[in-house]
């Protein structure tokens, strides 16, 4: 089964560790998927960043977010306030 939240990147991405630690810094649980292994993922949603956060199969970051935007996300998800645009 898949986690709610899921970080998508490329295997040379310099971004993806840095998020990984933030969000196990956090207590968010989590699970990592490389591009080359989740192409159906890529293909679905144009990706052509990385590293991307997905929370419930949806994009919320494409490419590496800001500490401000990722403190944001990380209280909403905490809160159960997050919601898709």
């Amino acid at each position: 089964m898949e986690e709610e939240v899921i970080i998508l990147a490329t295997r040379t991405c310099h971004h993806r560790p840095y998020l990984e630690k933030e969000l196990a810094r956090q207590g968010i649980p989590f699970q990592v998927f490389y591009t080359d292994e989740r192409p159906d993922l890529v293909a679905r949603w144009g990706i052509h960043h990385s590293p991307v956060l997905l929370f419930r199969g949806k994009p919320v970051f494409v490419g590496m977010p800001g500490g401000r935007e990722l403190e944001a996300w990380i209280a909403a998800y905490r809160s159960g306030s997050f919601k898709h645009e």
